[in-house]
This record gives structure tokens, C-alpha cells and sequence, in this order.
């Protein structure tokens, strides 16, 4: 890579020289992209997964019925099911000092 970069620069303008400031810096900006292109693919493999755990949950939330993209009701049929579902809590008697 580093080979086919320097040639690419050398051959395309006669303007461009390669002496060893512009070779050392090229290396270093190599260097330093090597890290983040090499977390690329990882990246995309979380992103992959973090969209069909979505689907899931979606699935598993709504019955996969109500489950559609740019769907503007989800939220409130998610509250309405939230409020169907859960039950008022009333304690009468903390403790029993009698």
C-alpha cells in the first residue's frame, strides 16, 4: 500500500518529489489510520446486530403485528399497552406497630 501510494504521488505531477519529510509524514498519517480502519469492520458488525436486537425487541414488544418502519403510533401504542398492563400498587400498612 504504501509502495502504490508514493508512486501515485511521485508519477502524478513532475512538481512532486519525494524526499524523506514527505515520506516520514506519510508514513506517520498511515500509521495513525491504520487503528480506526481496521475498528471499521467491527463497527459494522455491531451496527448489524444493534439493528436486528431492534427487531426483536420489536417483535417480542408489539406480537410482530404492530412492528413497522416510520411507523408514527408505536410510542403510543407502547403506552397504551403499558398502561393496560400494569396494576396500582397501594400499601396500607407499612409495618405492624400495634
Amino acid at each position: 500500500m504504501y509502495q502504490a501510494s508514493f508512486a501515485t504521488f511521485v508519477l502524478s505531477s513532475p512538481e512532486n518529489v519525494l524526499d524523506a519529510n514527505t515520506a516520514f509524514v506519510s508514513l506517520t498519517l498511515f500509521n495513525i489510520l491504520r487503528v480506526p480502519m481496521n475498528l471499521l469492520p467491527i463497527l459494522l458488525v455491531y451496527l448489524v446486530s444493534d439493528c436486528n436486537r431492534g427487531r426483536r425487541g420489536c417483535f417480542f414488544f408489539w406480537g410482530g403485528g404492530g412492528c413497522k418502519e416510520n411507523d408514527a403510533g408505536i410510542l403510543q401504542d407502547f403506552q397504551e399497552k403499558l398502561k393496560r398492563t400494569t396494576a396500582d400498587v397501594t400499601i396500607k400498612s407499612a409495618c405492624n406497630r400495634g
